[in-house]
């Protein structure tokens, strides 16, 4: 799910194991108009931005694709974004996070780490240098006006990437595993 404003009203996106993308309002707490639907199975990943100024819901999940979706309208923007393996399970869109890469609309999404510009529909790159085991979690920010993304994942390794060079920039380290200073 993802807090989002639509039309000026404070909205909630979500999505369900219905396969179905819905928005909220949440002064009245009520559902805006009828479900999206698209997706064939299980929505396990939802993030809201902007595309040419207007808000939008990019969303993922067990059917290995990634769609998006004109929250003023409620219709999806084109056909599904899927690059992602269509094999099995595994290939599962966990995670989606949306930011700006160089004043352009970007989404990050799981299990490969693609990177896909939202403006042309189509992956910039993925972030790959250095990953073991699937990705299930993605944040996308800004470090010292860099964009930044973060991933985790089944090997528990969180890892930060530079969004501009796709490069692998660290990992952020264990607490446990640090020796205590007391």
């Amino acid at each position: 799910m993802a807090i989002s404003q639509v039309d000026g009203r404070p909205t909630a996106v979500t999505g369900g194991y219905d396969n179905t993308v819905r928005i909220w309002d949440l002064t009245t707490r009520k559902p805006i108009g009828k479900p999206m639907t698209g997706h064939t199975d299980l929505i396990h990943a939802v993030a809201v931005g902007q595309v040419k100024g207007q808000p939008v819901a990019v969303t993922g999940g067990r059917d290995n694709t990634v769609r998006v979706w004109d929250l003023t309208t409620r219709e999806p923007v084109g056909e599904p974004m899927a690059e992602h393996a269509k094999d099995d399970y595994t290939h599962t869109v966990w995670a989606v996070a949306v930011g700006h890469v160089n004043g352009r609309p970007v989404a990050v999404t799981s299990d490969d780490g693609r990177v896909w510009d939202l403006t042309t529909r189509v992956p910039s790159g993925a972030l790959t240098t250095g990953r073991i085991e699937a990705v299930h979690a993605v944040a996308v920010g800004q470090v010292n006006g860099r964009p930044i993304a973060l991933t985790g994942g089944y090997d528990k390794i969180v890892r930060v990437w530079d969004l501009t060079t796709h490069e692998l920039l660290g990992e952020l380290a264990n607490q446990e595993s640090t020796p205590s200073t007391q």
